[in-house]
């Protein structure tokens, strides 16, 4: 039973690796749009201890997100965006995810990158 659920989180692993890549290769031709930064703060959160070794070496281990909120206007209509990137914005030092901060300061006009098919979509890097 253990060795199913290891090759069925394996495979949903592999799906949402597969939708993301999907994603950013499509980021790299959405329209951009100017946007303003609302929020530019560091949260921690830490791995919980579990028995499944294939984590392990995450075990207890605290990681550092870059979150960033942005707000956005297409055809009239505002968009509020919180991704930096397609894929996530967690770091394994608090120093690293403030450095990636830094250009995302509260008020900031910046640009953003949003799915023409789907505008609540966004990212600030692609």
């Amino acid at each position: 039973m253990k060795d199913l659920l290891k090759i069925a989180g394996f495979i949903a692993l592999a799906v949402i690796a597969w939708m993301q890549f999907k994603e950013q290769r499509s980021a790299k031709t959405w329209p951009s749009v100017t946007a303003t930064v609302t929020r530019s703060e560091v949260q921690s959160r830490t791995k919980p201890r579990d028995n499944d070794k294939q984590w392990e070496t995450l075990e207890g281990r605290t990681v550092y997100e870059a979150n960033v909120g942005y707000r956005y206007e297409i055809d009239g209509v505002q968009y509020n965006g919180n991704r930096i990137k397609v894929n996530s914005s967690s770091y394994a030092s608090r120093s690293t995810a403030e450095q990636v901060l830094a250009e995302y300061p509260v008020g900031k006009s910046v640009t953003a990158y949003y799915n023409p098919e789907e505008p609540g979509a966004s990212v600030l890097k692609r």
